[in-house]
């Protein structure tokens, strides 16, 4: 009778300890989605702004830090940074430089992988409320799935809006995707094929709870 006591009280103790392991992931999970989500109002809030301004309160100043010459730029006298004269130097049609809109299309970019990235963010917090007994359930696999989704749209859609942004503007645009956009491609590959696996185990643990 006491061992058998004891062997519940243990078993107890170790199902609470396990719910607040559950519970401080979650809440690492949502305190880090809700930084997103606040950093996706930023951004827009900034974008906002920085569509208001005027044109002439943006300038590029050529200096030199130690030897090294660089390419700053100023926004109504504020150093925001180093800029790419990559981006800066392009040219519309009446052979003048837009400094306001580069501006404005690297914020849009910066504002589409925050939005993307919360969202994934949120699946992961789905698939952690829903993962108590068995993570093996098909509204995980769904969520799996539209994370690779989002990955994917990660490593295109920041660079398809620059780009266009670039060509409704200037001359001679180019594509801006680089090795890191074909990272981030592979990985939402991946993460799509884990997608497919964790669909069978869905239907293995299906199987399973008939048997059962």
């Amino acid at each position: 009778m006491i061992t058998n006591t004891l062997s519940i009280s243990k078993e107890k103790n170790k199902e609470n300890t396990e719910k607040r392991r559950q519970d401080i992931k979650l809440k690492i999970c949502t305190y880090i989605a809700y930084f997103f989500i606040i950093l996706v109002m930023l951004s827009l809030i900034d974008l906002v702004r920085t569509a208001a301004k005027s044109p002439s309160s943006f300038e590029l100043v050529n200096e030199t830090d130690y030897g090294q010459k660089l390419c700053r730029l100023y926004i109504d006298g504020k150093n925001c940074g180093e800029a790419d004269q990559n981006l800066y130097s392009l040219k519309d049609e009446n052979g003048k430089t837009d400094i306001k809109y580069c501006v404005m299309t690297e914020k849009v970019s910066s504002l589409i992988y925050s939005v993307i990235i919360s969202a994934m963010l949120l699946l992961v917090i789905g698939i952690a409320k829903n993962s108590d007994k068995t993570p093996f359930i098909k509204s995980n696999a769904k969520r799996i799935r539209a994370i690779g989704a989002l990955q994917l749209a990660l490593a295109v859609v920041p660079g398809v809006a620059v780009m266009l942004m670039k060509f409704f503007k200037f001359m001679y645009a180019s594509s801006v995707f680089t090795v890191k956009d074909l990272y981030m491609f592979i990985v939402g590959a991946v993460i799509m094929a884990v997608a497919q696996v964790f669909d069978y185990g869905v239907r293995l643990q299906d199987d399973n709870d008939l048997i059962a």
